[in-house]
């Protein structure tokens, strides 16, 4: 946007931590921002941005999905903790499994802090 306008974002639906963190990280970089569409699906926040409405904050797992470009004149945002909620019950090594399964896919060249823990209860 022209210097001093909000930054138009494309976001999921709230609740959502990417929408929040995308928000965040703006406001604590001295950006304004504007939530310009709203989707409730990946499909739509992507569609969205494709179709220039706006930028939008994504886990790409590191690929950059077709159409799309990684901006570098904005604030880059922290990570989000992620958590890995089994099944109660759910065998010990298959909990375990899902969890290095999990921390390869989104770093296979080094740790990722996933949390793993039990159903709520």
């Amino acid at each position: 946007p022209p210097h001093g306008d909000p930054v138009p974002v494309v976001a999921f639906d709230e609740p959502c931590a990417l929408r929040r963190r995308a928000l965040e990280t703006l406001a604590g970089h001295g950006f304004a921002a504007d939530v310009v569409c709203e989707a409730a699906h990946l499909a739509g926040v992507k569609a969205a941005v494709r179709a220039g409405l706006g930028v939008g904050l994504m886990a790409t797992v590191g690929q950059r999905p077709d159409g799309l470009v990684q901006r570098f004149d904005l604030p880059v945002p922290a990570p989000i903790p992620l958590s890995l909620w089994a099944r109660r019950g759910l065998a010990p090594e298959l909990i375990d499994c899902a969890g290095e399964s999990l921390r390869h896919l989104l770093d296979p060249d080094g740790p990722v802090p996933v949390q793993v823990v039990s159903s709520r209860p």
